[in-house]
């Protein structure tokens, strides 16, 4: 059986300052880097010794 995980992106300065859309790169917010270290070990655990493929845009 296959297995999708969607991830969507973590919080970033651009959206605490109450901003919507960019086409520009902002950096993580403190909040932001905790939701990304979180992601980070949750899938490490999810596809720990399991053949996976990652995508990203």
């Amino acid at each position: 059986m296959k297995t999708i995980i969607t991830i969507q992106h973590t919080q970033s300065i651009h959206h605490i300052n109450g901003m919507v859309g960019s086409w520009t790169d902002w950096d993580l917010s403190d909040m932001g880097k905790k939701q990304s270290e979180n992601i980070g070990k949750n899938l490490l655990n999810e596809f720990k010794n399991r053949k996976n493929r990652k995508y990203n845009t």
